[in-house]
C-alpha cells in the first residue's frame, strides 16, 4: 500500500496498518507514535501495540516535539503554536507566518523556525532564523541572518552546529548564532 503507515512486532510479524493517509515525519514520543496526515493535516497519536489512533489536531500543518510538548503551525496561518503531547492546551507562541518546516524544539529554553514565504521569496526576513522562548508571551529573537532562504534547519544533539537547506538545495552548516557558515561539498 502508498501512503500508508505500518507497525511491526519485534520479529517483524504482526504487521498493523495504523495510518491510511500519507503520513508526514513522524516521531515517538513514550511509546506512542504522532504523526501529521498530508492529506488531512491531523495530527494523529497512535499506540502501535493496539492501532488505536486518536486525532489529537485538526489542522496542523507539520509537528516537531522537545519530549514534553508538541509544537506546530497552524495550516491556515502557519503561526506557531504549542500544545502538550495530548493536543489540550493550545497556545500562540509567534502570530506571524511561519515556514511550517522549519520548526525544531530541540533546544531546552527556544523553539526555533524560518519566516520564509514562497509566495515572496525575495523578503529578506526569509533569510534569518528565529527563535522565542517555549513559554507564551516573548518577543521573537533573530539568532541569524544567513543571507539566503532558510528553508528548513536541524541541530546537532549536544552540539552548537545547525544544518540548513536553501534555495538552491544546497546544504550548509554553521554555528546557532550562525556564525561560521560554510557550505557543504557533496558528491
Amino acid at each position: 500500500d502508498d501512503g500508508v503507515l505500518f507497525s511491526w512486532d519485534m520479529e517483524g510479524k504482526d504487521q498493523r496498518k495504523i495510518m491510511e493517509d500519507t503520513p508526514l515525519p513522524s516521531f515517538v514520543v513514550g511509546g506512542m507514535v504522532y504523526s501529521v496526515g498530508f492529506l488531512d493535516y491531523n495530527l494523529t497519536r497512535i499506540d502501535p501495540a493496539t492501532g488505536e489512533a486518536t486525532v489529537l489536531l485538526d489542522d496542523c500543518a507539520v509537528v516537531h516535539t522537545d519530549g514534553k510538548h508538541l509544537f506546530f503551525a497552524e495550516k491556515e496561518t502557519y503561526h506557531l503554536y504549542r500544545c502538550d503531547l495530548d493536543g489540550s492546551n493550545r497556545t500562540l507562541l509567534y502570530g506571524e507566518r511561519i515556514l511550517p518546516a522549519s520548526i525544531n524544539a530541540d533546544d531546552e529554553e527556544y523553539v526555533y523556525f524560518s519566516r520564509y514565504d514562497s509566495n515572496n521569496a525575495l523578503n529578506p526576513e526569509g533569510n534569518k532564523i528565529y527563535r522565542v522562548k517555549k513559554t507564551p508571551g516573548s518577543q521573537p529573537e533573530v539568532v541569524a541572518d544567513m543571507g539566503m532562504p532558510v528553508f528548513q534547519f536541524y541541530f546537532f544533539y549536544q552540539c552548537d552546529l545547525m544544518m540548513f537547506r536553501s534555495d538552491s538545495n544546497s546544504l550548509y552548516t554553521a554555528r546557532r548564532d550562525g556564525s561560521d557558515l560554510r557550505k557543504l561539498e557533496l558528491p
